[in-house]
């Protein structure tokens, strides 16, 4: 099936999981499109080889770490962020790119007491 990418058979949970990985190190707040996320994780790629310098581990390190972003870019990781920020208004996922990770996290906090009380 041409098109269709790795991300889109995730289960949500699963991909859930992924996001908040992701969102630690990279800031998604104010993405709107697939290529506005995709170009933030490529900015994120591009500290960690400025990070790295001259240095041959140093630049293994890099490497090492970047390469599970390119992975994500290249599986759809970035359409499947706003399918999911359009699918669920609400959800963590439109939360944090709307507000950013922590102010997120406090905002669903709220409503999760709110629902219990």
């Amino acid at each position: 099936m041409k098109g269709v990418r790795e991300l889109d058979f995730l289960p949500d949970k699963e991909f859930n999981e992924v996001f908040n990985r992701v969102t630690r190190t990279v800031d998604l707040k104010d993405a709107e499109s697939p290529s506005a996320v995709n170009s933030r994780l490529n900015g994120q790629i591009m500290k960690y080889h400025q990070k790295a310098g001259r240095n041959p581990l140093s630049r293994m390190r890099a490497e090492a770490k970047s390469e599970p972003l390119r992975k994500l870019i290249r599986s759809g990781f970035g359409r499947r962020v706003i399918d999911e920020a359009f699918a669920k208004p609400q959800g963590k996922v439109a939360l944090t790119l709307k507000y950013g990770r922590e102010r997120a996290e406090r905002i669903l906090k709220k409503q999760q007491k709110r629902r219990i009380t």
